[in-house]
């Protein structure tokens, strides 16, 4: 009995001394850039910095420290929403276990072309960190090549943001590959509104890169999820992916002018996303370049991009391709996917621009295409004895057989959200709402 009450005793002790040893957490409320940079150089685990409302002009934030899984070092807004970053300004986090929330960069430019940088430098990265509840408007240097976004290091989240109005060269954000310290990233970058990007008019205007040509063969491992795309027309690639073993899934298109494009890489997955065009021009679907992807659960409907920009696009490869070139499309599965009133595919495109490699080992199953006014569900410039099609269905205004197609009897309708479903079932959901994705104190609107 002594000694387990001696045992019971040292435990106490041992907690007492343990708790005592806990650094208290703090709120610190900062009025201007000095006061902000002190604040972080002395910030500890838990610690809330709390920006003060009002105007912050030609601000640059370095938000360096080392917070915990449990304990991170939080940023904040007095009130969200209520503090403006104008001007030049930006950000740059670089550390462990930090969070940047509501902020509102507008009305400005960033005056190294980044607005919000995961990192410091090119040695000082940030893994662990979270910008949510932030909003980015109207920053633009018009002409200039502009990043609004640039995710490095390993383990980031970028949610519950909103990105509108970015009338500059560059992407809007970008997933960098470069360096040792940002392969394997598994970043998720969930729940934000991408608005309205007008059309540049040349490359360099996607919502989202993932990766770069020289380092596509590297697995990023990146998840986009859940997130609003409304009519981001930069160009003809939406989402870029540029490196291997990425998911794109249950995301929203909404009259958007491009497409979801496996450009570069390999081993990727886009599912159960929904495309809606609206029948305007150019509303594209999914691109599918190199090997091992599967596309599959995938809702599309009214779009009205043909070529490149078609509701689904199978390119054909180059020969001993660069990095930067085509790759053969190789064990690629497309499958469960329904398309309502689409352009029809477009099925080993490049041929008469010297890309010679049909797909190979590529399967088209189990697919819907729906088109009661259309002619044909694919269209192919070759015979490509390397795609295989089973049991997909099939409505077109020509009643002609297609092989590995049998005639769709069923009857689809709109629901009473817009989305198109088969006569006599439930309504088709959206994956996630208008009223889910964005900061909590500025939801999207169509």
């Amino acid at each position: 009995m002594r000694n387990n009450s001696a045992v019971l005793i040292m435990l106490l002790l041992t907690l007492s001394l343990s708790s005592a040893w806990t650094p208290r957490a703090t709120s610190t409320l900062v009025k201007n850039q000095a006061e902000l940079k002190a604040a972080i150089a002395r910030a500890k685990p838990g610690d809330t910095l709390v920006m003060a409302n009002g105007q912050w002009e030609n601000v640059s934030i370095l938000f360096e420290g080392q917070g915990k899984a449990e304990m991170p070092i939080v940023l904040t807004a007095q009130e969200k929403g209520k503090v403006i970053l104008s001007g030049q300004s930006e950000i740059r986090i670089a550390g462990e276990f930090l969070e940047v929330n509501g902020l509102h960069f507008k009305n400005g430019m960033a005056p190294s072309n980044t607005v919000i940088s995961f990192r410091k430098d090119s040695k000082t990265v940030a893994n662990n960190c979270r910008v949510t509840n932030c909003v980015i408007q109207d920053y633009s240097n018009v002409g200039a090549d502009e990043k609004w976004v640039n995710i490095y290091g390993k383990h980031n989240r970028f949610d519950h943001n909103l990105l509108e109005g970015k009338k500059s060269e560059g992407t809007t954000l970008v997933v960098w590959l470069s360096d040792s310290a940002s392969l394997e990233n598994k970043h998720r970058i969930d729940h934000n509104y991408f608005g309205h990007r007008p059309a540049l008019g040349k490359n360099g205007g996607e919502t989202i890169r993932i990766g770069t040509s020289d380092h596509s063969m590297h697995r990023s491992q990146t998840v986009v999820e859940q997130n609003y795309f409304y009519r981001c027309d930069g160009e003809a690639e939406i989402i870029s992916i540029k490196s291997a073993e990425n998911v794109i899934q249950q995301n929203v298109f909404y009259e958007s002018q491009g497409s979801v494009v496996l450009r570069h890489g390999n081993n990727n997955i886009i599912r159960d996303n929904v495309f809606i065009g609206n029948r305007v021009k150019g509303t594209g679907g999914i691109r599918v370049i190199n090997q091992g992807h599967q596309v599959y659960g995938n809702f599309l409907q009214e779009l009205n991009g043909s070529e490149n920009k078609s509701s689904l696009v199978v390119m054909n490869g180059i020969i001993n391709s660069p990095l930067n070139g085509y790759h053969q499309v190789r064990d690629v599965t497309i499958k469960d996917n329904t398309f309502v009133f689409c352009s029809p595919w477009q099925l080993g495109v490049g041929s008469r621009a010297k890309q010679t490699l049909l797909p190979e080992r590529t399967l088209i199953a189990d697919n819907t295409y729906y088109n009661p006014t259309g002619k044909v569900v694919y269209e192919m410039e070759n015979p490509l004895p390397g795609i295989t099609f089973r049991n997909n269905k099939y409505t077109i205004g020509v009643p002609t057989p297609v092989e590995g197609f049998t005639r769709n009897k069923q009857t689809f309708v709109k629901g009473k959200n817009g989305l198109w479903k088969v006569k006599g079932t439930p309504d088709r959901e959206l994956p996630v709402s208008l009223d889910a994705v964005g900061p909590e104190w500025l939801r999207p609107t169509l």
